[in-house]
């Protein structure tokens, strides 16, 4: 977040790119905060102060006319009804008049941007307080949360769901397009609903919606953002005090749409995923090597998509021949060689079982 200080040595900054004059800003004490000559900073500038009082503008016509001035003019900033400061340009008048209704307008406009920036930075911080109090279970929560529109509407709600939201799409990276994917999401959630935007992830909590209307909410997030986009929806809980339950399916729910290669999971929807997520490492590992010891990484990639594709259109060569845009006899040789290699047949059921279960573990 920018101190006051900051933001006017920006303003400076952009006015003179702008319009190539020297130029000061001075805060309602009269003291130059921010100047295009660092010597001036800190300094008095009578002029301004008195354009302060008056809430007029200020012309100096000599060096030292007022205490700590130079020839120029001084304008009073307004913002909100209220003298926030002076911006002074430095120069002949004559010269240097015609920009003064420019640099006033201009730095009231910085003024403002500035000032609705920090707001939604504070609101943001704001609302991440409330959320992380109620995904974490804490017993005593802070008065941020406890004093909180948000926190009222969830308490009273009939159901909440939290919502885990990760961006695949390496473009994301660009602020503009985080952005742009967090406006959509503000825009279809409903009074009481929250989201926050941490580093990797969109965090929400959705109250009173049912399983289709969250799924609504997801396409439409996924359609409008127009960026890759992978969601994880915990349990509906009608305590609020769960929330950090679903909070953990979510996340589960999360890991497994990466795993099985979907844009969204409901944890509900998880079947055998629930007791496949809790396997450990070590036990996954030494599970796929026994399938797939003989079997490089690419062969199990390649693999992946007949195997899928065999399951869709249960065993039809035909039509998987055809989706894939190979020959059936290149279909059925890849077939054939994979089976010779982990000895499994994906014709016969306990086989394919256990390629389905090595496939989603790897």
């Amino acid at each position: 977040m920018l101190t006051y200080d900051e933001v006017a040595q920006e303003i400076v900054k952009e006015l003179k790119d702008i319009i190539g004059r020297n130029l000061n800003y001075i805060n309602v004490k009269g003291e130059i905060i921010a100047s295009t000559n660092p010597e001036r900073v800190g300094s008095f500038h009578e002029g301004a102060y008195l354009a302060v009082k008056t809430k007029e503008r200020i012309v100096v016509n000599v060096d030292g006319e007022y205490i700590g001035a130079k020839k120029g003019i001084n304008f009073p900033v307004v913002f909100r009804n209220e003298v926030v400061g002076v911006i002074g340009i430095s120069g002949e008048y004559e010269e240097i008049k015609k920009y003064g209704n420019i640099i006033k307008k201009m730095t009231e406009i910085l003024i403002k941007e500035a000032y609705i920036n920090e707001k939604l930075i504070n609101e943001d911080e704001y609302q991440k307080i409330i959320v992380n109090d109620l995904i974490e279970n804490r017993a005593i929560k802070s008065s941020v949360t406890m004093t909180s529109k948000e926190y009222f509407l969830i308490k009273k709600s009939e159901n909440v769901v939290v919502i885990i939201i990760e961006y695949k799409d390496e473009k994301i990276k660009f602020l503009e397009l985080k952005r742009k994917v967090f406006k959509v999401i503000k825009n279809n959630i409903n009074e009481g609903e929250i989201f926050v935007n941490t580093e990797f992830l969109f965090i929400g909590i959705l109250i009173n919606r049912n399983f289709r209307e969250v799924n609504e909410f997801l396409k439409e997030v996924e359609n409008s953002s127009q960026v890759k986009l992978v969601f994880g929806v915990g349990s509906f809980k009608k305590d609020f005090e769960k929330l950090h339950e679903s909070y953990n399916e979510a996340l589960k729910a999360l890991s497994w749409a990466k795993t099985v290669k979907i844009n969204r999971k409901f944890y509900n929807c998880m079947s055998y995923g629930k007791l496949l997520y809790d396997i450990s490492v070590e036990k996954k590992m030494e599970f796929l090597n026994g399938i797939f010891k003989n079997v490089t990484d690419e062969e199990i990639e390649e693999f992946k998509k007949i195997f899928y594709a065999y399951e869709k259109y249960n065993g039809s060569i035909k039509k998987i021949s055809k989706v894939l845009f190979l020959h059936e006899n290149t279909l059925q040789y890849q077939i054939k060689k994979f089976n010779e290699k982990t000895r499994l047949d994906l014709r016969n059921y306990a086989d394919f079982s256990l390629l389905k279960l090595a496939l989603l573990l790897y």
